[in-house]
């Protein structure tokens, strides 16, 4: 399990376009699932 925090929606969509989280999906491509999920505040 990971977790990481972005500044934004925009931040999020940015990040998972970029290389290097393509190139994770790719190395963990039939090894593990990847699922994304985003969360907001509690308060």
């Amino acid at each position: 399990m990971m977790f990481e925090r972005g500044s934004s929606l925009q931040a999020l969509v940015h990040h998972s376009e970029a290389a290097p989280f393509r190139r994770l999906v790719s190395a963990l491509e039939g090894r593990a699932t990847l699922s994304v999920a985003t969360s907001r505040p509690l308060c």
